[in-house]
């Protein structure tokens, strides 16, 4: 990567500087590239129109690393060939971020003057150009830019914060704020706090070529990654005049923000492993992880998916490797808590993470490979993903979780397959790629706080059929959701403890029956499965009591809220019911509200 400096002067008499960061096209290189990627910039895409290039691929990573920011994508060599290699209209539909396409040849300088013109009228709409800082927030930049471009390369945290405070910014808060903002601007490269404690504020071309010639070197392809800090010596040697020189004191801070950003991992303090430099075969055969006995889930990228993705997943689970195998596309890893492996292999041209699981415990390393995958593409600006799951290998079909969680929410218990013809039970399903506590817990996120009791009860009715066979009875004995039934439990026992205290010894009948709900709600609170609550006859007393407490809304009426009360109170009984799976008096409430 190379790092120049461009003065253009402004229309109001100011004088700007620009910093042009040119990133290297070599796939091995990408990974790289999340180091500075930001959002606050302008990025121009230079193509080679001679070659059926991509160009989806850089504008998918620009998107997913640089967010919204403005892009110009240049066609160079328009003196070999003038035909238009993409669908400029479509690119411009989906990447609403393009403000031009340009032809070139830098080659004849065809184009580049009227380029050039639209390069810096955009340049100048960049939000930093006009945002109003205090002066003493300039004379800190140009002091640690002062620092970092001569022989001393970085500052250490302390330099940096004593010249923040000798320009009168003395809080750690705002000079955190400036480093980001400086790093923003490409004055300056920080990566926020780290576990290092000797260099944070750097020469952002210095931390880079140092990365590049490890990452990129002959030695370390040769060697399919397996190096060693000991050769960091050979590989960090300049090759001309421009440079950087790096000696001992330098290697394990280039080491460390290697490690931070997962470019490699490190099993002791002598060998390192780069996963974007392995062989690309791997020891087994595929053909190992499949088979009945293997569940396989599919992470399915809607637009861009970087191997860099893999390699990061890979550097950070190479620990748990299984027999050594890892490869450019893929690992095997093993569960410490179990018997399970599983293969998680990328397949770059269909946007695909596959991962394999065989053993005993499928859904925990899942949940695991799953939380890794979400925490790594959280880091980018914008990387969005379907997580599938293989219902059957031979007909390729699949079942998206989105999905799932919509029949959830629409109260629907059924999935119909339409490749397979068959039908599923939603609870199965869903149960096949979280624990059900999961679920919930996801549900009551997204469920305001006076309508969760009820829609969590549907939630739990749909969860709670978790067989694979959609004919099959449900288990009397099925378990419950223990907080939704406090929760409903205490507000019964609230409203029937409040007309008890008004009733007094006014009406022996009406008493007794609130009593009996008290005991029903204190009962169902107890239990641990709907077949304890049916088999003290709780089913059959409800239709009783709730006749009776629904015909005396007379006998309330001297006391104040006595009627809402009372409303209030059955509600939570049939509440109650539903979640406990009485069927009969669900039909009985049906019946009383009709």
């Amino acid at each position: 990567m190379k790092i120049d400096h461009w003065l253009l002067p402004h229309e109001d008499g100011r004088k700007l500087t620009f910093h042009i960061w040119d990133f290297g096209g070599q796939e091995i290189q990408h990974a790289v590239h999340k180091f500075f990627f930001t959002e606050g910039c302008l990025y121009i895409l230079v193509l080679d129109n001679r070659k059926e290039e991509e160009p989806e691929y850089w504008l998918q990573q620009i998107e997913s690393l640089g967010g919204s920011a403005p892009v110009l994508v240049v066609f160079n060599k328009q003196d070999d060939n003038a035909n238009e290699i993409a669908d400029r209209k479509f690119l411009k539909e989906k990447y609403n971020n393009i403000v031009g396409f340009y032809n070139v040849s830098c080659k004849t300088e065809f184009g580049l003057s009227d380029f050039k013109k639209h390069l810096e009228n955009n340049i100048t709409k960049l939000r930093t150009v006009d945002e109003q800082f205090p002066n003493n927030w300039f004379n800190i930049k140009k002091l640690i830019e002062e620092q970092t471009s001569g022989e001393q390369h970085y500052l250490n945290y302390e330099i940096y914060s004593s010249i923040c405070d000798r320009n009168n910014v003395n809080d750690d808060k705002t000079q955190k704020l400036l480093l980001k903002y400086f790093t923003t601007i490409g004055a300056i490269t920080w990566f926020g706090d780290t576990y290092l404690s000797l260099l944070h504020v750097l020469s952002p071309a210095w931390i880079t070529q140092g990365v590049y010639k490890i990452v990129t070197s002959k030695k370390t392809s040769t060697l399919y990654g397996h190096i060693k800090t000991e050769d960091f010596k050979e590989l960090l040697q300049p090759v001309d005049a421009n440079d950087y020189v790096y000696d001992n004191s330098h290697y394990g801070y280039i080491l460390g923000m290697m490690k931070k950003f997962d470019l490699c991992y490190t099993p002791d303090d002598k060998n390192l492993l780069l996963p974007s430099a392995f062989g690309k075969a791997p020891q087994l055969e595929y053909s190992e992880f499949k088979g009945t006995d293997v569940r396989v889930y599919i992470l399915q990228f809607k637009d861009y998916m970087p191997i860099a993705l893999m390699h990061r997943f890979t550097a950070k689970r190479l620990s748990d490797t299984y027999e050594n195998n890892y490869w450019y596309s893929g690992i095997v890893i093993k569960d410490t808590k179990s018997t399970s492996i599983a293969m998680i292999h990328a397949d770059k041209e269909a946007k695909r993470i596959y991962i394999r699981i065989k053993g005993e415990s499928k859904l925990g390393l899942w949940e695991h490979i799953r939380r890794e995958f979400y925490d790594i593409t959280s880091s980018y600006a914008n990387m969005s993903y379907n997580e599938l799951l293989l219902l059957d290998e031979q007909t390729n079909s699949i079942v998206n979780y989105e999905d799932l969680i919509s029949y959830i929410r629409a109260n629907k218990r059924i999935y119909f397959h339409p490749k397979l013809g068959r039908d599923f039970n939603v609870g199965y399903l869903a149960s096949l790629f979280e624990t059900k506590e999961e679920t919930i817990g996801k549900f009551k996120e997204r469920t305001n706080e006076e309508e969760q009791d009820e829609k969590m009860s549907v939630v739990v009715n749909i969860l709670n059929n978790n067989s694979p066979n959609v004919n099959a009875r449900i288990d009397n004995n099925i378990n419950i959701d223990i907080q939704i039934i406090n929760n409903i439990g205490n507000n019964i026992k609230g409203d029937a403890n409040y007309l008890l205290e008004e009733l007094g010894s006014s009406n022996k009948s009406l008493s007794e029956n609130l009593k009996k709900i008290i005991q029903f709600a204190d009962d169902a609170k107890a239990t641990q499965n709907s077949g304890d609550m049916k088999a003290k006859g709780w089913a059959r007393k409800l239709k009783s009591i709730t006749q009776a407490l629904s015909n005396s809304g007379e006998q309330l009426k001297h006391i104040q809220d006595g009627g809402e009360a009372l409303s209030s109170l059955l509600k939570g009984v049939r509440e109650l019911s539903n979640n406990l799976h009485f069927d009969d008096v669900k039909a009985f409430f049906d019946v009383i509200a009709n």
